[in-house]
């Protein structure tokens, strides 16, 4: 919504939640991978699961991206050539991969880029990186780590990957994110994590404060590479080791249902709505540009999770739901700790 509001931006680095993402990812990750080598002693399983898990949504997104490109190519000068752009768009995002011909990596998501990399991950890790030693792994946190170092000071900032100028540089960004996870997992399967005395609630807030705070743009390399490299992993690390229950539990279970989704879809349908409130509501009514993006980002939010209270419920009943606890890998009830 940054780019949309009149009064500045809610949240100035909310880009950084991708990064604290990809350290999420890859700590569950080695954890469902883990239970699977364990129990069948191969991989192949997992890569089908995160293909069942990652790939409607994905194909979604890009459709809803797509019907939007459609109905701008049918009101443009050349509807022809307009609508012909838009489909081999699509064809080339079906298949996971960037489409360097655009400015954005994936034009109609352009959140999707962030994906890719993801997937690429999920394959490295299936196939090369559940394996490694622990060393190897942090030589890889030390790479990605001095990658970030250079990108901060030479671009200003870690906010990049979407365009392609940029996304090769966002290799760095997953490099470090998904290898401290994976790292961060080990200790935490090995019982050598810190227990840290946190909250939940603390946790969330102190991950919000990051994406809210405002920067001087002089302090911004700085203050992403410490957010990124020494908040995030301990933020993790507290939330490994936090007893989720009480009022918590149910809100957080269901956000995480619906973050995926939320974030596979946003941009289209916040894009749709907004189209619709500003041709509707918008022409009747003096509604300010901070007060309708508000108003769009709700019925977004409805909108989203109507779809993806259908999805989890098919994915469920096709045995692709969430993983059980993350701490019934260290003999702990899965009901308190995860």
């Amino acid at each position: 919504m940054n780019n949309y509001l009149v009064g500045g931006p809610l949240m100035e680095s909310g880009y950084l939640a991708v990064d604290l993402f990809f350290i999420i990812s890859g700590f569950v990750n080695s954890h469902a991978l883990s239970r699977m080598v364990e129990a069948t002693g191969s991989t192949p399983g997992f890569l089908r699961a995160r293909l069942r898990r990652l790939y409607p949504l994905f194909a979604l997104g890009l459709a809803l991206g797509f019907s939007i490109e459609l109905a701008k190519a049918l009101a443009a000068a050349e509807p022809g050539r307009a609508a012909t752009k838009a489909i081999s768009e699509l064809a080339v995002s079906m298949l996971a991969v960037p489409d360097f011909r655009e400015t954005m990596v994936v034009p109609l998501n352009p959140v999707f880029w962030s994906l890719i990399l993801e997937a690429l991950a999920y394959w490295l890790h299936g196939h090369v990186l559940w394996s490694i030693p622990a060393a190897r792994l942090r030589i890889g946190v030390g790479i990605g780590l001095a990658g970030l170092v250079g990108i901060a000071f030479g671009m200003g900032s870690l906010d990049l990957g979407a365009n392609r100028e940029t996304f090769a540089l966002a290799a760095y960004r997953i490099a470090f994110g998904y290898a401290a996870g994976m790292l961060l997992y080990r200790l935490f399967q090995a019982g050598r994590l810190p227990r840290l005395e946190t909250g939940g609630a603390l946790i969330a807030l102190s991950a919000l404060a990051v994406f809210a705070s405002p920067v001087a743009p002089a302090l911004r390399p700085v203050y992403d590479l410490i957010a990124v490299a020494l908040i995030f992993p301990i933020l993790v690390a507290a939330a490994a080791e936090t007893d989720l229950d009480g009022a918590l539990r149910s809100p957080v279970l269901w956000a995480g249902r619906m973050s995926y989704a939320l974030y596979a879809l946003h941009v289209p349908i916040l894009f749709l709505v907004v189209f619709v409130i500003r041709i509707t509501i918008g022409r009747s009514l003096a509604i300010a540009p901070d007060a309708m993006l508000c108003l769009a980002f709700m019925a977004t939010l409805t909108l989203v999770t109507i779809l993806a209270s259908g999805f989890n419920r098919r994915l469920a009943a096709a045995g692709g739901g969430i993983e059980p606890a993350l701490a019934a890998s260290r003999g702990v009830d899965p009901v308190g700790r995860s």
